[in-house]
C-alpha cells in the first residue's frame, strides 16, 4: 500500500517522461518516487534512460532519503539464540510465534518454473511450426487468433515477459536499465500467437475451435481466464509440497528395505 501511495505520488510530467523511457516496473517506479523533489526525480530518470545510473545505483542512492512522517519502522525480530535467559519460557515462546521465514525459497523456486515451462512451450511450439505441417486456411487461421485472443494469451504472455526481465535486472543490477529496455523491446507477446496457431491446428478442428470460443466468451469462461493464474499458482504449490512428502516417503520405505542407504 505505501509503494503504491509513493507511485501516485509522482508528478503526471514525470509519470509521462518514464512512459517515453520505456520505465513501468513498479520497483523502479518506487525508487524514483523516493528521490524526493520534482526535479531530483527528472534528474534520476534521465541517468537511468542514459544508462548512467542502474537500477542498484538508484536504490543505494535513495535509501538514506528521509522517509515521510508516519511510516512505520521495520520491525525486526531478534533470534532465539539472543533472548536472555532471563526473560523465561514465556518470552522465548512469544519470540518463536512472532518469527516468520519468508518464503523466499519457494518463490525463487517457482520463478525457476515459470522460466522452465516458458522454454518448453516455445520448444514444442517452434518444433511444431518446422514440422512438415500442412497450410492452414485463412479461415481457422483466424479462428485460432480469436480464440487466443479470449483466452487472453498474449496479455499474458506480456505479463510474463515483464516478470521475466524484471526478474534478469534483480539478478543483474550492474546492468544499465536502458539495456533491458532495448532488449525486452524485442520480444513481443505476439510472437506466441504465431508459435501456437499450428499447435492448435493440429489437434482441433474448426467446429472444436468455435465451440471453444463460445465456452470462453461465456460468464464461466471469463471467470476461469481470469483465475487460471490463481489456480495454477496455488495447484503449483499443492503439487510440490504433495511431491516433496510422497518422495521423502518412498526415500523412507527403500532405506527401511536396506536398498538406499
Amino acid at each position: 500500500m505505501t509503494e503504491t501511495l509513493l507511485i501516485n505520488d509522482i508528478p503526471d510530467r514525470i509519470r509521462a517522461m518514464c512512459r517515453e523511457a520505456g520505465i513501468a516496473s513498479k520497483s523502479i517506479l518506487v525508487q524514483i518516487a523516493r528521490a524526493g523533489n520534482e526535479k531530483a526525480m527528472e534528474e534520476a530518470l534521465r541517468r537511468l534512460a542514459k544508462g548512467d545510473l542502474t537500477r542498484e545505483q538508484l536504490r543505494k542512492e535513495t535509501r538514506h532519503e528521509p522517509k515521510k512522517a508516519g511510516r512505520p519502522k521495520n520491525f525486526t525480530v531478534q533470534p532465539e539464540f539472543d533472548v536472555p535467559q532471563a526473560e523465561g519460557r514465556a518470552a522465548r515462546d512469544h519470540r518463536r510465534a512472532a518469527r516468520i521465514d519468508p518464503p523466499a525459497r519457494n518463490g525463487s523456486e517457482m520463478k525457476k518454473a515459470t522460466l522452465a515451462l516458458t522454454a518448453v512451450m516455445f520448444l514444442a511450439a517452434s518444433a511444431a511450426i518446422a514440422a512438415d505441417v500442412p497450410a492452414i486456411s485463412a479461415k481457422k487461421r483466424e479462428t485460432i487468433r480469436t480464440l487466443l485472443d479470449v483466452m487472453g494469451v498474449q496479455r499474458l504472455a506480456d505479463a510474463m515477459i515483464d516478470q521475466m526481465f524484471d526478474q534478469f535486472a534483480k539478478n543483474a543490477p550492474s546492468v544499465p536499465l536502458n539495456a533491458w529496455n532495448r532488449l525486452r523491446k524485442r520480444m513481443k507477446g505476439a510472437e506466441l500467437i504465431e508459435l501456437m496457431t499450428p499447435i492448435y491446428d493440429k489437434y482441433y478442428t474448426q467446429e472444436d475451435l468455435e465451440a471453444m470460443i463460445r465456452f470462453y466468451r461465456s460468464p464461466v469462461g471469463q471467470k476461469v481466464v481470469k483465475t487460471l493464474p490463481d489456480v495454477s499458482r496455488e495447484g503449483f504449490q499443492v503439487g510440490q509440497q504433495w511431491g516433496r512428502r510422497k518422495g521423502e516417503e518412498v526415500m523412507k520405505e527403500l532405506r527401511s528395505e536396506g536398498l538406499l542407504k
